[in-house]
């Protein structure tokens, strides 16, 4: 009979835990017949065995679900946690909303000095009556 790569399971307090079956295992397990029917020995090993596995199942059984327990109980605690801030953000005055006033878009007509209202003079004043003097 072959058993399994030992699997190892860490518990908390440090032992290592191994199981030794696959449920293959259990499945084809055929102990020697001995001329009274199965050996009883071989039989009580493998029982053994079975149930060291089960023990070590049960125990990680009992350490995820306290896992679980607590993990549930943060949980819950983070929702409460989480409906007091919604609640004290309610109840804060609300901030003034500052709004920008959109920028003024370019006027291609206004210009910011006189120096340049005066080149435009000229320009206008030189297509409009075309260099002549009055």
């Amino acid at each position: 009979m072959t058993y399994m790569d030992e699997t190892t399971l860490a518990p908390e307090n440090g032992a290592e835990e191994k199981v030794q079956l696959t449920a293959d295992d259990i499945l084809n397990f055929e102990p020697q017949i001995d001329y009274k029917g199965y050996s009883p020995i071989e039989v009580d090993r493998f029982l053994d065995i079975v149930m060291n596995d089960y023990d070590v199942f049960a125990e990680q059984i009992r350490k995820l679900e306290e896992v679980n327990r607590r993990q549930a109980e943060e949980i819950v605690s983070l929702r409460s946690e989480l409906a007091e801030l919604k609640e004290a953000e309610e109840e804060k005055e609300p901030e003034p909303e500052i709004t920008e006033e959109p920028e003024p878009e370019p006027n291609p007509f206004a210009s910011g000095t006189n120096a340049d209202m005066l080149r435009r003079l000229a320009r206008l004043e030189a297509a409009v009556f075309g260099g002549r003097k009055l």
